[in-house]
């Protein structure tokens, strides 16, 4: 606290969750393993509808992609 949280000295931690089992579960190929043909929303088109595609389409647009305003996966029911 002393060095860092009073002096505003900015902090990286990291290796903290390398421990932990999502490290293990949640890597990319995992989760297009488990994912892959189940379908997101990656957004909206023009007219308000849902643009929707498979997870593992994502993933490889997700590990292509250079976009300036890229997809995302969105649950609509997230919250509820």
């Amino acid at each position: 606290v002393e060095r860092f949280e009073k002096a505003y000295r900015p902090l990286v931690v990291s290796g903290f969750t390398d421990h932990f089992a999502s490290a293990e579960c949640w890597t990319f190929d995992a989760l297009e393993r488990k994912f892959g043909d189940c379908k997101f929303r990656v957004g909206d088109d023009d007219e308000g509808h849902d643009v929707k595609m498979k997870f593992r389409f994502f993933m490889r647009y997700l590990r292509e992609q250079h976009d300036d305003s890229p997809l995302y996966v969105f649950d609509d029911d997230f919250g509820d």
